[in-house]
């Protein structure tokens, strides 16, 4: 705790003609009342992982120097030994496996508190580094053949529409490239609003490409019109656009 008289720290302290150094009261030093900050800077700035980890500011100073962090780090302390490596915890940039995709800036700014001050009379001291983004979701088309063809034909007439009918079928074929770093499998399914369909043949192609063609019938409903979706079942960190054939009218 600092000397002061009344409210004012007090300036100087003499024994007799001579000035005190310092006074303390046990192993607390008590005069002089300010303190200095010399430095403050990251003793790693480096480029930190994607998925955090800590870091340390290195302080040096006065013993007994208070000071606030903001930024990274926040909050109040009190220098206990010179050099002081404070350390700085830093979370994850985005959630794992894939993160944010886009780096970022890691600040901690210092500044003194109470009567304790700044080498040379600056504001504060600031450190920053950069945190990588890792990849992102990283989005793509894959370049798929698609077709979708009746084979027997039913129809029905609502309203005086002509629409598809239970019965009606169809025969859908894809050819999708191998891709094993970014898919881990395509399928394909018959659509028409409303309608269920059932399957017969093989309607899945792995990540390392190549075809297949099954029939489709419908079982329920009457659509204006079916086409067939082939949907791309990815890896981790990518998403893939999903594929349409055209619409096949009556």
């Amino acid at each position: 705790m600092p000397l002061n008289n009344q409210h004012v720290n007090i300036a100087d302290i003499k024994l007799g003609i001579e000035s005190i150094a310092a006074s303390y009261a046990g192993h607390t030093i008590v005069y002089p009342n300010t303190r200095e900050i010399v430095s403050a800077a990251f003793t790693d700035t480096s480029t930190l992982d994607a998925s955090g980890g800590t870091r340390y500011l290195r302080i040096t100073g006065e013993i007994g120097a208070t000071y606030s962090l903001t930024g990274y780090g926040a909050g109040n302390y009190i220098l206990s030994s010179s050099p002081y490596d404070q350390p700085i915890v830093i979370d994850s940039n985005g959630s794992s496996p894939c993160f944010s995709g886009s780096n970022r800036t890691i600040t901690t700014t210092l500044t003194p508190t109470n009567s304790t001050t700044i080498q040379g009379g600056a504001a504060n001291i600031s450190g920053s580094f950069t945190q990588d983004g890792g990849s992102g979701i990283i989005s793509f088309t894959p370049s798929i053949t698609k077709t979708i063809t009746n084979i027997t034909r039913v129809t029905t007439t609502v309203n005086g529409t002509l629409k598809w009918a239970p019965g009606a079928e169809f025969t859908v074929s894809f050819t999708a490239p191998a891709d094993a770093t970014r898919v881990d499998y395509y399928m394909a399914e018959a659509f028409g609003s409303g309608t269920t369909f059932s399957y017969s043949g093989t309607q899945t192609v792995s990540s390392a490409g190549g075809s297949t063609s099954f029939t489709a019938t419908i079982t329920s409903g009457t659509p204006d019109y079916v086409n067939a979706n082939i949907y791309i079942y990815e890896t981790s960190c990518y998403s893939a656009n999903d594929q349409t054939t055209t619409d096949l009218y009556p």
